[in-house]
């Protein structure tokens, strides 16, 4: 789940495999709305095992308060 980001379907597909500063420059430089979720993630400098178990910790924890 960690390294899953909510984007439009269109953005996805134009994104592809690129690499984690690719896909930020990339977004940031379109006018497509951001979902307020993946705001942390384009503040990232890295996309790395570790940054990803800490998103995994805090994803997993919001799908479980959201559903107490």
């Amino acid at each position: 789940m960690a390294n899953l980001v909510l984007l439009s379907r269109n953005k996805n597909a134009a994104l592809g495999n690129r690499s984690f500063d690719d896909k930020k420059n990339k977004y940031f430089q379109s006018s497509v709305e951001v979902f307020p979720a993946i705001g942390k993630v384009l503040q990232l400098a890295e996309w790395t095992p570790a940054v990803l178990e800490e998103r995994q910790k805090e994803v997993v924890g919001l799908l479980i308060k959201g559903f107490k």
